[in-house]
């Protein structure tokens, strides 16, 4: 009978438990250098064998040693049981013989499992929704096999007991149910869990018929899985056999004990014992592990958070006054840090592993432990701007890598068809070689200058139309080559194609396109490890292409960005020895001097449990499959086992992003306990502020410094003559702005991809008038209004057609287009009918001197471009502007002197500023043709006051603007930042906003125009 032990969690275990058998072969043993090689050390994962092989050379001083036989367990030497099974009479009655079949491929199995799903009567999606579906029944089948549960168990549940979509769902686990089996069978391979359980059940039955001669010590599991206990329980009854316990609780009552639920962090190792039969009061500290106690309030510690984790029925235990030196010697070495955001989170946790480099004992460790990949990206990239590369036991899944990233940009490309933004963010790749184009990156960037404010493309065609009709074909001749590349991939992406052939379209352009004037496409892509990785990943999925059904480029992409979701990659050499970044997972068998515990937020530790789309919490339940509630114990027991380390910083963000954030539960319970014995967890600081010093060195970017208001008073020689009648509009909102585009002369960037919104839509109408009063200005008079209607319509498809806007009926806005046409058809045809007012100008530009300082010479004058201009039979004129807004509102601010477009472009007109003609102004009008319910399409005309006309409102405005002009015209008059907030313009037309730094010298929150 074998012995079983535990390693307290206060004890670095990997290294406790190497110290350990190092002292028995020197004690026990009489220093047998091949004692060690004569033991078998059965861990949990292979992250935990790398951990293990790491404590033995540390442990070892540098020293030679053979070490023992460290393997996972759920990785059994088949070569070894297939020997034994041949070799002895024994094997002949194990389980049927050893001839077990190998497990079936990943993409094979996935590709079978889509079949399934779309065999299915009631499954009416895409292929795409079915391979999603495909991986999460393997998921399914993977914690049915883990479980050592079958599908048969499915006959338990009774459909009628559950709502009809979980009905739906048991529908296909019964289809599983019958066909799996038979799929599985046919293949003459096993599901790889499956086949890993069997192995586990087979060594155990093995080990009980002929015990192998050296010790063999399994450590650090937990026994969750079925056939892990299995194991466990041969190694128990094995003469030389050891199980040794990770951190189990000693302080424990035994009542406590039996009312574990599946959230506590030792109710697995409760389950375990009653597996085995063994009871916790049997079970002794390893013996080797006496001198190992590394620091005074270990013991403190471990004490603390049996407290702490105690179940929620006994919480009142809590109030039980503990000895304060008790509490004093666990919080020693122990600190909480809240930071702001999830950023300075990252920043302060780099600065404290960066610090423990700085410390005089050079052979100080750190690790940070954490299930937010987001916070291990972050610090990973911090501590790089050091030159500090760290291990990251989870490393980088494929699709996050350069060479993924680009691959699948590629697809995205046609995915999301043939948009700008992605193709230029797949030129802009550093991947993206010089072989087609030389000189690629400055040819990529006047592209991106062409394509700004160019109308809607969605094919190759489109761009080389555009770019010639722009240039006159000297950019598109450059770039030929690219779209030679690309065209092959646009020809197929709307056809369904054997998986074989779209790879080979897809890595044809993808290594064309990668190529360099000095490197071929293969050796770019396909070098250094992620390269590896992806030529394999490829090779394999050609190597099953044949059992995926054809498919749409939208099915690769997405099969493809799954498969490399899957794949991480893990740079083996050039990380730094001392520092370390572990998943929880990994954490379990490791401590390091000091210990960063992060991201202590709920939801990410622990973790939301994920929604089963297949089972329900009773449906789990009654077929016999763990609850969610498990995966918090283990999140639990990691969280113990870590927090029991030497010295401790445990760190969290209040806020992700906009959004507040809560403790973890964790630190909540800890906090809890602590008041109740009269402390506060927040009296556990750090020595430093790593927040405040991370800010300090501006080690992170989004945290901008508070600024002043922009207030810059150029020469009066800088300043600008001459502003357009709209732009005037921005010059009493916003001075800054005129500064920023007249005197700096920085223009906005037109965007890449003109969203098809409210804006857009006054910017077609405008287009459209303009068009029809110049066709009746050339003598095209139609009188019926249904008949003007149609030709307005008729103009509008052209009109779309030319701006790349396909299917303009599919707008949100395309109602009140319908209604604002079909009120202007009815307004023209009334027109016409009554005859005398006629169109004079359209879209006519003018230009008129507003001030002029005798004394320097210096003028200043107004444009204007009238939208149209009507004269009658009197000889009077009405000034017409269209606003596909409101309309009314502009009246009122007439009168504040707000709203200076309209009467300055009458202004204009008196001086005779169009055509060097003036006329008497009739009426100023603004055409409401907006077309919506509340704000129906009307005309709206400047209204002046009874003992005003016209003539006065116009000339208000001039004198007004003048003395604006007279201002500024001093030099010592600034250029302010929007002087007055009532008058501010809309966000949409503040091109300069952050450039004038306009929230920060508010003290306005920059989530704040996001949230809304």
């Amino acid at each position: 009978m074998g012995h079983i032990y535990s390693i307290t969690a206060d004890m670095p275990f990997a290294d406790t438990l190497a110290a350990g058998l190092i002292a028995r072969a020197k004690d026990t043993h009489s220093g047998d250098p091949l004692y060690l090689s004569s033991i078998r050390l059965l861990l949990p994962t292979r992250r935990a064998c790398r951990t293990m092989k790491e404590a033995f050379l540390r442990q070892g001083d540098g020293q030679l040693m053979l070490l023992p036989m460290i393997e996972p367990i759920g990785d059994p030497d088949e070569d070894e049981l297939a020997i034994f099974e041949t070799g002895t009479a024994a094997g002949a009655n194990a389980i049927d013989g050893i001839d077990i079949p190998p497990s079936m491929p990943p993409l094979r199995r996935l590709a079978l499992l889509t079949d399934l799903v779309l065999k299915h009567d009631g499954f009416e999606g895409s292929y795409a929704q079915a391979l999603a579906l495909a991986r999460a029944l393997g998921q399914l089948l993977d914690q049915v096999q883990t479980e050592d549960l079958t599908l048969d168990s499915l006959e338990n549940l009774v459909p009628e007991n559950f709502a009809v979509h979980w009905q739906k769902s048991l529908s296909f686990l019964n289809m599983l149910r019958r066909e799996w089996p038979e799929i599985v069978a046919a293949e003459k391979r096993m599901d790889t869990v499956a086949r890993r359980s069997h192995l586990m059940h087979l060594r155990a039955r093995q080990w009980q018929d002929n015990p192998p001669q050296g010790p063999v010590i399994a450590a650090g599991i937990t026994g969750s899985v079925p056939a892990s206990a299995a194991l466990l329980k041969a190694v128990l009854a094995l003469p030389q056999g050891e199980i040794i316990l990770a951190g189990l609780d000693h302080n424990m009552d035994e009542g406590i004990w039996q009312d574990l639920q599946d959230n506590h962090p030792h109710y697995t190792h409760k389950m375990l014992l009653q597996r085995l039969e063994v009871d916790r009061t049997a079970i002794r500290p390893w013996p080797e592990a006496t001198s190992q106690k590394c620091y005074e309030n270990a013991c403190a510690r471990e004490k603390l958070m049996s407290r702490v984790m105690l179940p929620a029925q006994y919480t009142q235990l809590w109030r039980e006054a503990e000895d304060d030196a008790f509490i004093k010697r666990a919080l020693d070495k122990l600190s909480l840090t809240h930071f702001e955001t999830g950023v300075e989170e990252a920043a302060g946790i780099a600065l404290m592993m960066r610090e423990v480099l700085e410390d005089k004992d050079k052979r100080k460790t750190a690790a940070l432990v954490t299930s937010d990949r987001n916070l291990a990206a972050q610090v990973k990239d911090y501590l790089l701007r050091w030159g500090v590369a760290v291990d990251d036991s989870a490393g980088d899944p494929l699709r996050k890598t350069k060479r993924g990233e680009f691959l699948l940009q590629l697809l995205d490309v046609f995915c999301e068809g043939l948009r700008p933004v992605p193709l230029l963010a797949l030129l802009k790749q550093s991947l993206c070689g010089d072989a087609l184009v030389p000189n690629i990156r400055k040819v990529v960037r006047e592209l991106d200058k062409a394509l700004r404010g160019a109308p809607q493309m969605n094919a190759l065609s489109d761009y080389d139309a555009y770019l010639r009709r722009r240039d006159k074909g000297e950019l598109a001749d450059v770039i030929v080559p690219l779209f030679d590349v690309l065209k092959p991939l646009e020809d197929a992406a709307h056809s369904r194609q054997e998986l074989d052939q779209w790879i080979v379209l897809h890595l044809s352009a993808a290594e064309a396109l990668a190529a360099t004037q000095e490197k071929s496409g293969r050796v770019r892509l396909w070098g250094e490890e992620a390269g590896e990785a992806l030529a394999g990943l490829f090779a394999d999925m050609r190597q099953h292409a044949s059992s995926f059904k054809i498919m749409t480029l939208d099915d690769y992409a997405h099969l493809l960005a799954m498969v490399m979701g899957e794949v991480s990659l893990r740079v083996p050499y050039g990380q730094h020895p001392r520092l370390r970044i572990l998943g929880l997972m990994e954490s379990r068998l490791h401590h390091s001097d000091v210990m960063i515990l992060g991201g202590l937020n709920e939801g990410s530790w622990p973790k939301e449990a994920d929604a089963d789309p297949w089972m329900s919490r009773p449906m789990r339940e009654a077929f016999g499959l763990p609850s969610p509630e498990q995966k918090t114990g283990f999140a639990a027991h990691d969280f113990v086992q870590a927090f029991c380390a030497k010295e401790v910083h445990l760190t969290r963000a209040r806020k992700q992003g906009s959004e507040l954030t809560l403790p973890s539960r964790w630190l909540q319970r800890l906090e809890t306990y602590l008041k109740a014995q009269g402390f506060e967890l927040n009296m556990c600081r750090t020595r430093l502020d790593y927040g405040w010093i991370a800010t300090e060195l501006d080690i992170y970017k989004d945290q901008p410094q508070p600024c002043k208001r922009p207030s810059f008073a150029p020469p009066v020689a800088a300043r600008p003559q001459e502003l357009s009648v709209t732009n005037i509009e921005t010059w009493l909102a916003d001075p800054y702005s005129i500064y920023a585009k007249y005197i700096l002369r920085l223009r906005a960037l037109d965007r890449l991809e003109k969203p098809v919104d409210d804006a857009r839509r006054g910017q077609l109408v405008h287009s459209l008038l303009n068009r029809y009063m110049k066709a009746v200005m050339q003598g095209e008079l139609i009188e019926d209004s249904h008949d003007i209607k149609d030709r307005l319509f008729a103009e509008f498809t052209n009109i779309c057609a030319e701006e790349g806007l396909h299917n303009p009926q599919s707008q949100s806005w395309w109602p009140r287009l319908e209604a604002a046409v079909d009120w202007f058809a009815r307004k023209e045809s009334e027109r016409i009918k009554a005859g005398g007012q006629r169109p004079l100008f359209l879209e006519k530009e003018g230009r008129a001197v507003l001030y002029k300082d005798e004394a320097t010479g210096r003028h200043f004058s107004v444009t204007a471009k009238a939208d149209r201009i009507d004269l009658d039979d009197a000889g009077t004129v009405k000034v017409m502007d269209y606003k596909t807004g409101k309309a009314d509102t502009h009246i009122s601010k007439i009168k504040k002197g707000t709203s200076v477009q309209l009467p300055l472009t009458g202004f204009i007109l008196q001086q005779g500023g169009f055509e060097n003609t003036s006329y008497e102004i009739s009426d100023l009008q603004y055409w409401q043709l907006s077309g919506g319910y509340k704000d129906p399409c009307a005309v709206y005309s400047v209204s002046p006051e009874k003992d005003e006309d016209i003539t006065d409102v116009i000339a208000s405005i001039r004198d007004y603007i003048g003395a604006v002009v007279e201002v500024f015209e001093k030099e010592e008059t600034p250029y302010i930042s929007v002087p007055d907030p009532d008058r501010e313009l809309p966000e949409k037309f503040q091109d300069y906003a952050h450039l004038a730094r306009l929230r920060e010298w508010r003290n306005e929150d920059e989530n704040a125009g996001e949230a809304a």
